[in-house]
């Protein structure tokens, strides 16, 4: 994924965070909190990776679809929801064997 697309996933431009430090509360807002106090009360480290893949994943799929890289990142992650036997990480971690 490149900056740009990271930036407007995000909700702010590139020229924003050029050359600056940003707290998550900056960057995502209240939302920054939610995912703080869920990474909180998750409990196992396992739990708390399956908390930030799941917002991640929601987050990364509201940012428009730029190439053909993201549209297949975000098809395996979708794919890899709807499959409660697979984890975030062992969708994209196969990447590397596709491309």
């Amino acid at each position: 994924m490149s900056i740009d697309e990271l930036a407007r996933s995000m909700g702010v431009s590139v020229g924003d965070l050029a050359d600056r430090t940003v707290t998550l509360d900056q960057v995502l807002g209240r939302e920054a909190g939610e995912l703080g106090g869920r990474l909180l009360t998750s409990g196992s480290t396992d739990t708390q990776l399956d908390v930030l893949d799941t917002f991640l994943a929601k987050r990364l799929s509201l940012a428009p679809e730029r190439d053909g890289t993201m549209a297949h990142i975000m098809q395996r992650l979708r794919c890899c929801q709807s499959n409660a036997n697979r984890s975030p990480q062992d969708a994209l971690g196969s990447l590397s064997a596709a491309a």
